[in-house]
């Protein structure tokens, strides 16, 4: 059989004419197929049967047979067949099985089959696709009768995945996975019951609670409609994604999940060592039942894993530094890129490559290795700022336009001027010890530690890590150093304060940045993660007089979250405290792809028009950090690893603003600022507008400064504040 050219009777993406030569899109040599034209049985030869045997295709062919895994006597694959009866698309043989759930226990069972690198043909560390058709048959309810409708428990599901190694369910880690089940499941995130979810996965964790489903809300799952599935695989750059396409060739509706949500998923292990990313090739068919003896009947038929060609490949853009949601970031080491393409004829000219940092093209500052010829660059912005939050847009397109964006953010926080006021460290009972006895330092006379180190258990769990000068273990009051809603006794997984019936956990409860200095004392990282409505925490300093920014490293999913900020106006020693209120910190829910709490950011202290809240503080002050909006504390919708007061310089010379232009859809303009001091830009849309907007922040240079505004060419009032 000629392998360049499809079976007689047999289509992919097209119907071709029996013996017609294939051009688009498979290559001649770098592909892998399965079309089951050789019918059943045995490791022998001919070639394209069932199950094959090992590196029995041609070059770039499979690594292994098809393999059967089942969850023990929870779940059976069996009568598997080769058979042209009722063919998937448009005739030949194909591939047919069973799956059912004897006794009511519910299991999963799969079929797989592992591709590889083979013959320098099919490189799977590239870019490359997998194509084929699939039908669910038929759901057979346990009395033998023919019955979708009890295709309907969240246990019941069908689903495709390309894993990492073989077994009988959806694998941990991998890379794509749909999966279509018959009732949604709270354990299954935004997963629609029969339609076909394409999994989003989590930047730094795999498993389904680690990220969400994209449904294909026009292509519902269904029994005896034939599919066809197309998985462009990218397995490049620091984040591993796809895009998934499911038409229904019955209907005719397709869906697409870059169409649907812009962008591409992430793998369901988008992060992790290579071996691990260069192992994930088993194309995996898996059938889960509830009902007691329920049956599902598949079928899977024209299996094609090809490479795209070279000079089609995406360009791939990595940040070199900052790395993703990098905290406490030296300003003064620069924002630092790589972009590069796989393309034997493509180079990467300047004039396609842009950086956008907090809405303001820096383009023109950008510095590059290399020429317009060159098919890798690296790109350094040197303009970075301290104290500062960023939200970076990297885009490259290669010179036939053909581009990669990647987005991120990070912080340049500098811990020599900013106060930083860890969630964990509230105030405590400094003359008693009635808890765990590890603090006895009751000379203290104060309920906080101006000048505290970070302290606890070594990984070990051996040795005490500055004990006598940091708040681990420390016993608080409820009601006057803290506030709980939550009544049982403190949960076993308190960690830091153990003595106060609040839950921390340590950075695995987290996929925040960790920070360095910590690590190197053989310490956890700290969070508070049960945080519920009408709780709060009170935190004393001693601060140098001045004005100050504030912002929250959290982050929320289920709910927005509402964290008040108030100043302790009466004894912060005594219980009955009053306060007065000094802002917000607003906590969105994570949207995709983060979308769970884990995933931190620095939210700005806000007043009640949406502004930067300004915190005039001098000397001893307790703050207290209460959540006005959310959810019950045992809920771990939340997530608090601490708080940052940026100290801000006033500018002493006035603004002047001066060389004002306007180009497409920028409207650009300069200003004199003072060394270090801060400024803030602000715009409204009509000199009628009661409030403003914050375009941007920036910290003074000593020389002219340029502000871009993107969006500025309908017409805008700008005005410059210090601080």
């Amino acid at each position: 059989m000629n392998q360049n050219r499809f079976p007689c009777s047999k289509s992919i993406l097209l119907l071709v004419p029996c013996g017609a030569l294939l051009l688009a899109p498979l290559p001649a040599l770098a592909q892998s197929t399965n079309f089951f034209t050789d019918g059943y049985g045995g490791n022998a030869f001919p070639l394209d049967k069932f199950p094959g045997f090992t590196g029995e295709d041609l070059p770039g062919g499979w690594s292994t047979e098809w393999r059967i895994t089942r969850s023990g006597v929870q779940s059976q694959l069996d009568t598997t067949n080769v058979i042209a009866t009722t063919p998937l698309n448009s005739g030949g043989n194909y591939l047919n099985w069973n799956t059912w759930g004897p006794a009511g226990l519910s299991g999963g069972a799969s079929l797989a089959r592992k591709f590889t690198s083979t013959n320098n043909t099919l490189d799977v560390s590239l870019p490359y696709v997998v194509e084929f058709d699939y039908r669910l048959d038929m759901h057979v309810r346990a009395s033998g009768v023919p019955d979708f409708t009890q295709f309907n428990n969240s246990s019941d599901y069908a689903a495709i995945a390309m894993s990492d190694s073989f077994g009988n369910d959806i694998p941990s880690g991998g890379g794509f996975v749909v999966k279509a089940t018959g009732a949604a499941s709270s354990g299954s995130p935004n997963l629609a019951p029969k339609f076909f979810g394409f999994f989003d996965g989590g930047l730094a964790a795999a498993g389904e609670a680690a990220g969400t489903y994209i449904n294909s809300t026009n292509v519902p799952f269904a029994t005896n409609h034939t599919y066809h599935f197309k998985f462009q695989v990218d397995p490049t750059g620091d984040t591993k994604t796809y895009e998934g396409t499911v038409t229904d060739l019955v209907t005719g509706l397709g869906f697409n999940t870059t169409a649907a949500v812009g962008r591409k998923l992430n793998w369901k292990r988008s992060n992790s060592n290579p071996t691990q990313m260069s192992n994930t090739t088993v194309l995996t068919f898996i059938g889960r039942q509830k009902t007691a003896n329920a049956t599902n009947v598949f079928s899977v038929d024209s299996i094609v894993v090809y490479q795209l060609p070279r000079d089609l490949l995406p360009v791939v853009v990595s940040p070199v530094q900052p790395v993703k949601s990098a905290t406490f970031y030296p300003a003064s080491s620069n924002f630092i890129f790589n972009a590069f393409t796989y393309g034997f004829t493509n180079s990467l000219p300047a004039s396609n490559v842009s950086l956008v940092l907090n809405g303001v093209n820096v383009n023109a500052a950008l510095s590059f290795t290399g020429t317009d010829a060159s098919s890798n660059r690296t790109v350094t912005y040197s303009g970075l700022q301290d104290n500062t939050v960023y939200t970076a847009f990297l885009s490259v397109a290669d010179q036939a336009g053909r581009r990669t964006t990647n987005g991120f953010f990070f912080d340049t926080f500098n811990t020599n001027n900013v106060v930083v006021l860890e969630a964990e460290n509230y105030n405590f009972e400094w003359n008693t010890n009635a808890c765990q006895g590890i603090q006895d330092d009751v000379s203290r006379t104060d309920r906080y530690i101006q000048g505290w180190l970070y302290g606890g258990v070594t990984t070990d769990g051996q040795n005490l890590v500055n004990l006598e000068s940091s708040y681990y273990d420390r016993l608080g009051l409820d009601g006057i150093d803290f506030h709980t809603t939550v009544t049982n006794a403190k949960p076993a997984t308190a960690v830091f304060r153990d003595c106060d019936g609040l839950k921390f956990g340590t950075q695995s409860a987290s996929d925040d940045y960790r920070r360095p200095w910590i690590t190197s004392l053989n310490l956890n990282e700290y969070v508070l993660t049960n945080t519920g409505t009408n709780e709060w925490w009170n935190y004393t300093h001693e601060y140098p007089a001045g004005n100050y920014y504030a912002y929250l490293r959290a982050g929320a999913a289920s709910f927005n979250f509402t964290n008040r900020l108030d100043l302790v106006t009466s004894s912060y020693a005594l219980p009955g405290q009053t306060t007065t209120k000094l802002g917000v910190f607003a906590v969105p829910l994570n949207a995709p792809p983060f979308t769970r709490a884990q995933v931190l950011h620095d939210y700005l202290l806000q007043d009640d028009s949406g502004n930067p809240a300004l915190l005039s503080l001098n000397g001893k002050t307790t703050l207290r950090l209460t959540v006005i909006n959310g959810d019950t504390a045992t809920n771990n919708n939340q997530i608090i690893n601490y708080l940052v007061l940026v100290p801000l310089q006033t500018a002493t010379s006035a603004i002047q603003i001066s060389n004002p232009v306007a180009a497409g859809t920028d409207f650009a303009f300069s200003f004199n600022g003072d060394a270090n001091a801060h400024y803030t830009i602000q715009y409204k849309n009509s000199v009628s507008t009661a409030s403003w907007s914050t375009l941007t922040t920036v910290t003074g240079t000593g020389t002219a400064m340029t502000v871009h505004d993107a969006s500025g060419s309908s017409g805008r009032v700008y005005r410059i504040q210090s601080p």
